[in-house]
């Protein structure tokens, strides 16, 4: 009997393992796996899944072993831009069963990515939200002690599950943000990274082991790791404006006009090019669709008289004739 009990336990493990590596996984079976894994046989019986993954992964690139996962069946997703297998319970237990040292091969989905143009919005499965912004690369793990991710380029606005047990802390080149209970965003420059808090409270700290604490509405930007990072407070238009990509829309308040090219051609496959001297500190105010940079390009057109042309590369803004 409590070889029966173990070998279901087991197969109860490789089920939840499976299903709490989805993208998506509702409130009531994150209640469900808490209940199930208060019971202490069950919890050690999920430890030694999670283990058995984490071996798996010396073994990844072994012939063999990629030859027995192609005989498994998975179930994959399709969506632009991303990757993921996710394994039934009875699939994962199958390949555990099959491979005498006991090796989870499972492909979890712990990288996202979104391509140029593209937004997306996640649901982390500690009820976190995630919500990545263009050419954005964004590495999450999910750890017993701490809940760990890496911002290696573009942009994210994360809204933070408080869990006092498990601080969520994330990566941006040299800086390392630390929230409980968290509203903020963090952006990747080209030489360094900023933050700006929605709400709540952040602990960031550099390479340099400089600390800094932000209050709502602050934001701290770092040029480099030489550089001492400098903190603003931001009026509440530019908090609403440094949010609201999150909604489709870019919001300039007296915005250089070289600068509002530049962030619209983050989402453009065909940038705009300001060809126009002079006009580069011009200020532009207003709201802007990140998917139409043609109608940006057009509206700038026709608020400062410039011409628009078409080249080869993509969308031109020339002085006036």
């Amino acid at each position: 009997m409590a070889r029966t009990d173990d070998a279901r336990r087991e197969r109860e493990a490789a089920d939840w393992f499976a299903r709490l590596n989805r993208r998506t996984l509702s409130m009531q079976d994150l209640e469900r796996f808490k209940a199930w894994r208060a019971d202490p046989d069950c919890r050690a019986a999920y430890g030694r899944i999670e283990g058995l993954w984490r071996d798996s992964q010396a073994l990844a690139g072994d012939p063999d072993i990629a030859a027995l996962r192609e005989t498994v069946p998975d179930r994959r997703r399709s969506s632009p831009g991303r990757r993921q297998v996710l394994w039934t319970g009875a699939a994962l237990a199958g390949v555990v069963a099959a491979c005498g040292l006991g090796l989870v091969l499972l492909d979890r989905p712990t990288v996202f990515v979104t391509g140029v143009g593209e937004t997306r919005t996640l649901r982390l499965a500690d009820g976190s939200r995630l919500s990545l912004d263009t050419d954005s690369r964004v590495e999450v793990h999910l750890e017993d002690d701490r809940r760990r991710l890496v911002l290696s380029r573009g942009q994210a606005l994360f809204d933070v599950a408080p869990d006092p047990a498990r601080p969520f802390i994330v990566r941006a080149g040299d800086l390392s943000v630390r929230a409980l209970g968290t509203r903020f965003d963090v952006r990747v420059l080209e030489s360094g990274a900023r933050v700006t808090l929605v709400e709540g409270r952040v602990r960031i700290d550099d390479a340099a082991a400089r600390r800094w604490t932000l209050a709502p509405g602050e934001r701290l930007e770092a040029a480099g790791s030489s550089a001492v990072p400098v903190v603003e407070r931001l009026e509440p238009a530019a908090m609403v404006a440094a949010t609201s990509w999150t909604t489709g829309r870019l919001l300039f308040e007296a915005t250089p006009l070289s600068e509002a090219v530049a962030e619209i051609n983050r989402y453009a496959r065909d940038p705009i090019r300001l060809a126009a001297p002079g006009f580069e500190t011009r200020p532009l105010s207003g709201s802007f669709d990140t998917g139409d940079p043609a109608a940006f390009a057009e509206a700038v057109a026709a608020i400062y008289g410039l011409r628009l042309a078409r080249t080869e590369t993509g969308l031109e803004l020339r002085p006036p004739a």
